[in-house]
Formats: C-alpha cells, structure tokens, sequence
C-alpha cells in the first residue's frame, strides 16, 4: 500500500518537527510586565544559555527616575527545563537597585511567568518581592 507508507511518513515527519520545536520554543522576543514594563531579549544563546537584552520600566519606586530608561539585561535561559532567570542594575538617580527575576517560559502562551527580588539601601537593607507575567509582544 504506496499511500499509507507515504502518509506513515508525512505522520512521522510532522511528529519529528513538533517534538524539535517544542525542544526550544524560547528565543529573542518582546514581552510586556502587567504594570507595563517591556522586556527584550535580543540574544538566546542555545549553546551556553546566555540572555541578552533590554528592560524599559513604567514602574520605578518614588524618587527613582529610571521611567523610560533603557537598560541591559544579564540572564541564563535553561534549554531543557525551559526556566530562565535575567538581572538589571539600576543606575539612575534615586534608584541604586538590583532586580532579579526567574521563572519559567511558557510554551502553551509565549508568555514568561516569574517571581522578582529588588534590593536597594545601604546593604541591602530594603528588600521587595513578587510574582508577576510576562505576556508576550512578538513572538518569540
């Protein structure tokens, strides 16, 4: 039977692209925040994990002026488990923080589920955290 060896085939062929893309659905993107902060990552190395981007925030404590501000990403994006975790440096005047955020990528969405941690004062001595998403804006 010619055309069910064929249609076996054609069957196994999509099977073997779906199992391969759903190996690495992640890749550069822009996601927005629910308070509206966008996240780009330019660069997903697959070799090594490596993240690199850009973060704008809409969401800057008070006193902070990064509003707007355009900062660099630092992260790893974990291949297999598809989890990833990316860092900014805040800078600008009244802000001197760090914000962390990890989680996982959601194949099902595109979207990027996390919790966050922001440390600023002297020490560390104020500390916040908590979840969020990110939905995504192009896909990724």
């Amino acid at each position: 039977m010619p055309g069910r060896t064929i249609s076996m085939a054609v069957g196994a062929l999509a099977m073997s692209t779906a199992v391969a893309s759903a190996d690495r659905p992640f890749g550069p993107g822009t996601w927005q925040s629910q308070n509206g902060s966008i996240l780009t990552i330019a660069a997903a190395d697959s070799a090594s994990g490596r993240l690199a981007g850009d973060f704008v925030t809409t969401n800057s404590g008070p006193g902070c002026e990064a509003n707007g501000a355009h900062q660099p990403i630092a992260g790893w994006y974990n291949w297999t488990n598809h989890v990833l975790t990316f860092s900014v440096n805040w800078t600008e005047k009244g802000c001197d923080s760090v914000v962390a955020w990890s989680g996982h990528f959601d194949s099902a969405t595109g979207g990027i589920k996390v919790i966050w941690t922001r440390v600023s004062g002297l020490n560390g001595s104020n500390m916040n955290t908590g979840v969020g998403d990110f939905l995504p804006l192009t896909k990724p």
